[in-house]
């Protein structure tokens, strides 16, 4: 749902990293938290995908999560 909705080309890793290292509930509460923010409707696919991802990067803290990819070094 997310990269079909709020994909803007920029936010496919952590939309991918925050499914799976959030809970089920915080992701969907951090969804509809998002999606019922004032004017959500109006808004254009990138504003709504930055809002998205600050909910989410939000329930992360809630939860002690880190949404960034570790990358190893060569």
């Amino acid at each position: 749902m997310l990269l079909v909705q709020y994909n803007d080309g920029r936010r496919k890793s952590l939309f991918c990293t925050a499914v799976n290292l959030l809970e089920l509930p915080e992701l969907h509460n951090a969804v509809r938290q998002a999606e019922n923010a004032p004017g959500f409707a109006e808004m254009t696919q990138k504003e709504k995908s930055a809002l998205v991802a600050e909910e989410l990067r939000r329930a992360a803290e809630r939860g002690q999560v880190e949404l960034k990819l570790s990358r190893k070094k060569k």
